[in-house]
């Protein structure tokens, strides 16, 4: 349980494969826990809505708490569980990004990219909200990055300069080798077109 994120009272686990998903809460208070497996990848109706309807939906940490700005963790998250080597390392640009900006609520930070928010309940605890099932994020400050633990997978704060670097880096030898395999399509073309019946 080294990796589980401790969450309003709750130890919660889960994770995905490319063809089942999994959730394990536990309430060591009440002693209850709670174990969805599904067949889907990414679900998330009954592997974080059924934990609602059991647990209810969190409201909140108490009024007198006083929470830490939000505004620094703003930024372009990557997921960290993808591939960092290789050709398919594209897919750490293009795939599992989470961008975050600010709000004028010093506790809320919005999807730059779609719909959704995240509120921070208590100090370094959020919930992220996409319209569906809310999930818990726990921020943690305590390396040289800012990581967003989530039950599933963690998401690491990126350098905004590299990250734009890297993708243009990428834009262009994607148009690149676009361009090359359209010059050699249409050179085989041109030959097989050019043959006498």
């Amino acid at each position: 349980m080294d990796n589980a994120v401790w969450c309003y009272n709750t130890w919660t686990w889960g994770g995905n494969t490319s063809g089942c998903t999994a959730n394990l809460l536990m309430d060591p208070n009440s002693k209850v826990g709670v174990v969805v497996m599904t067949n889907q990848c990414a679900e998330n109706v009954y592997t974080n809505g059924l934990m609602q309807l059991i647990f209810g939906e969190y409201k909140g940490g108490e009024a007198s708490q006083t929470l830490p700005s939000t505004q620094h963790i703003s930024g372009i998250y990557t997921s960290s569980r993808t591939i960092k080597k290789g050709m398919f390392k594209i897919y750490n640009i293009i795939g599992s990004l989470l961008p975050l900006s600010k709000t004028n609520d010093e506790n809320t930070l919005s999807l730059s990219i779609g719909k959704g928010s995240l509120t921070q309940v208590v100090p370094y605890q959020y919930v992220f909200d996409m319209g569906g099932p809310k999930y818990f994020i726990y921020a943690n400050e305590s390396n040289k990055h800012v990581t967003l633990q989530m039950m599933s997978q963690d998401y690491i704060k990126e350098n905004t300069v590299v990250f734009f670097f890297k993708s243009w880096v990428v834009a262009f030898w994607t148009c690149w080798g676009n361009f090359l395999s359209h010059c050699v399509d249409g050179r085989a073309n041109w030959s097989y077109n050019t043959q006498d019946p």
